[in-house]
């Protein structure tokens, strides 16, 4: 029997046998990882092969064990990729321009290899950046102050990573307000299909993360303010310098405008914090009211449809994720939820909420009562921006930055749900991880510029499985829908120039995924 591999994804631990491939994408059994198409993405939180590493090679011909309630998730650690400790820092800095060699990335533009110390250089090689020999090059001495980064979701994680691999000697602070536990986010909304608690997402502690990282993690610590000229952030009343910092702060649950005595039974899940309170509330009861038909409202009515629970759900919009795809798609995806026993009800909003004696009631704007124990608020997510914006940094949707993922301040950046990269404010996972890779260089100082391609989103609903590349708001043009029966639909849309631009498909249409997308041109070369 041949040797298979096996790759695991650094970011939600999802696993890849190539014994056993992924026919749910149409990935035969026995495909190479070479052989797996360059755009096909992690099932479960959508990032691409690059973030896959292999970790065992077989043979293997059987799926893993389920996961039990006896038998905890035991997903990969977030390690970062071995790298020598070069003397000094092994970096070393052109005085023309500013532009730093790294050994450990070597110079691809002049085949340079990774690994290559300054000192074995060849003769003819030169600045890439301004054309200066390597006379005009003096070796760049250790930071004495750390980066900080703010965050240690997986923008500020992720961020780290990269970094280290480029810079493994400068000091790493990083600062959570939370317990700093590295896990999926995008698994959140996956755990009660799965039947896992809130613990068993949790892959490493912040200690191990601080040790693999080679960092400093304050837990449960909130950075007060910035201060830019100082090159300070105060943390729990304690002053810290940078030599740069990175705000990776994330995003916010929107709250819905509600009145009434019930609104302590309301629930946002945004985090791993807000779905250990979820799940210990939601753990005796089985009526459950969800505000928001959205992306986030889908995904939770679809992964609690599977708990046998009465769900119900209300959104002002015609139809289920309509603010992402046309109707044709959305209620494909709300057909399939109802035969698991979800009502919806659209077009109208939730007013009020009056406490009862074994739970809620709800009025809705359109008469309807609706009783549940507990509501979930799903109405979507803002950027945090009030720390920034309160440091006089330029704030917009998010906290602007420009390609280089560069604020309004100096050496100050910003990642993730909370940026706003040359005008795009794009909260899903592909996004962060492109953002992440090109700040990585920059820091170390090699300046990079952020390029976003087309990036599908998975829809994690399982019984109506849906992708969609969402279209910008403003730009004009309209959909064409084909429809084979109920759960079947391609909808693809296409601008005044008759360009496509986006997509949403789902049921058979879901294997032209890769076709269309490759014909869509990038959201930001």
């Amino acid at each position: 029997m041949s040797d298979y591999q096996i790759w695991e994804c650094l970011i939600c631990g999802f696993i890849y046998d190539e014994a056993l491939g992924w026919p749910d994408d149409g990935i035969a059994p026995g495909t190479r990882w070479a052989d797996v198409p360059d755009d096909w993405l992690c099932p479960d939180c959508g990032v691409g092969k690059d973030d896959f590493e292999m970790c065992a090679r077989g043979p293997s011909t059987t799926p893993p064990p389920a996961q039990t309630e006896e038998q905890p998730n035991e997903a990969p650690t977030l390690a970062p990729s071995a790298a020598p400790t070069p003397p000094h820092n092994g970096h070393w800095q052109c005085s023309l321009c500013d532009w730093t060699y790294l050994p450990s990335r070597g110079d691809a533009s002049q085949s340079i290899d990774a690994d290559t110390p300054f000192s074995a250089l060849p003769n003819p090689w030169r600045c890439p950046e301004c054309g200066a020999p390597q006379t005009a090059f003096s070796a760049k001495p250790a930071a004495t102050q750390p980066l900080i980064i703010v965050g240690t979701g997986l923008a500020g994680y992720h961020l780290a990573r990269e970094w280290r691999k480029l810079d493994p000697d400068s000091p790493l602070l990083m600062i959570t307000h939370d317990d700093g536990a590295f896990y999926s986010k995008p698994l959140i909304s996956t755990g009660f299909a799965k039947g896992q608690t809130p613990e068993q997402m949790v892959t490493s502690s912040a200690h191990t993360m601080a040790e693999q990282l080679r960092a400093e993690i304050l837990t449960h610590t909130t950075v007060e303010q910035i201060d830019p000229h100082a090159r300070t952030v105060t943390a729990n009343g304690t002053d810290y310098r940078y030599q740069q910092l990175v705000l990776a702060l994330g995003s916010e649950a929107m709250a819905p405008p509600l009145t009434g005595t019930g609104l302590d039974r309301v629930y946002t899940v945004n985090d791993l914090t807000d779905f250990r309170h979820f799940h210990r509330a939601i753990a005796p009861h089985r009526r459950l009211l969800i505000i928001g038909a959205g992306l986030i409202g889908s995904e939770y009515a679809n992964d609690l449809a599977h708990t046998e629970r009465d769900i119900q759900v209300v959104d002002p919009l015609p139809s289920a994720l309509g603010s992402l795809m046309p109707a044709a798609v959305g209620n494909a995806v709300q057909r399939s939820l109802e035969r698991r026993g979800v009502r919806y009800h659209l077009g109208t909003v939730v007013q009020s909420l009056a406490a009862t004696a074994d739970g809620v009631t709800a009025t809705l704007a359109n008469g309807t009562n609706i009783d549940a124990d507990i509501v979930m608020s799903a109405i979507g997510v803002r950027p945090r921006t009030a720390l920034a914006q309160a440091a006089g940094i330029a704030v917009g949707r998010g906290i602007k930055t420009d390609r280089w993922l560069r604020t309004s301040a100096p050496n100050i950046y910003a990642l993730g749900d909370c940026a706003e990269v040359a005008g795009y404010n794009l909260l899903y996972v592909m996004p962060l991880m492109h953002a992440a890779r090109a700040l990585a260089p920059t820091l170390a100082g090699q300046p990079t510029a952020v390029h976003y391609p087309s990036m599908p989103v998975m829809v994690k609903t399982t019984l109506c499985p849906t992708v969609v590349c969402p279209v910008p708001p403003s730009l004009e043009g309209q959909w064409q829908i084909e429809q084979d029966g109920e759960e079947h639909v391609q909808a693809l849309f296409y601008d005044r120039q008759n360009q496509l631009r986006g997509f949403a498909l789902c049921g058979r249409f879901l294997r032209e995924k890769d076709r269309l997308n490759r014909q869509l041109g990038a959201l930001l070369e």
